[in-house]
């Protein structure tokens, strides 16, 4: 009696593993383009990271710019989450890199037609 209730409770355990909720996939519809990631979170982040240390040194003397009171180290962190979790909105699928009409800067990305319309997570730089 004691195996049949032991090989009756392994075998409902043994069913109750194998069944395993998935959860529905998450349909993403991205507001902002490629380029407003990179100009809005990317950039600033970047730059408030890169300008928040630095020494300068002149005739009068050395005068050192780092991060120094609680503040000041919980920007530096903010920025620094910011710019790290840039990188997942910016692998979005369907994301457009630029609104329709918009230039780029940069001279040599005009010859690419059809470049600037949407990001399938397949073209260049994908990252599977």
């Amino acid at each position: 009696m004691r195996t049949a209730l032991l090989v009756l409770i392994t075998g409902v355990v043994g069913v109750l593993s194998g069944c395993k909720s998935q959860a529905p996939p998450i349909d993403y519809a991205p507001m902002g383009t490629l380029r407003d990631v990179m100009n809005g979170v990317v950039d600033p982040s970047a730059d408030f990271l890169w300008n928040s240390v630095s020494t300068v040194v002149t005739a009068k003397g050395t005068e050192r710019k780092e991060p120094r009171t609680d503040e000041d180290w919980k920007q530096a962190h903010n920025h620094a989450v910011a710019l790290v979790e840039a990188t997942n909105l910016l692998l979005v699928p369907g994301r457009h890199i630029a609104r329709p009409g918009e230039k780029s800067g940069q001279p040599r990305f005009r010859a690419i037609p059809g470049r600037h319309r949407r990001h399938d997570g397949q073209g260049p730089g994908h990252v599977p």
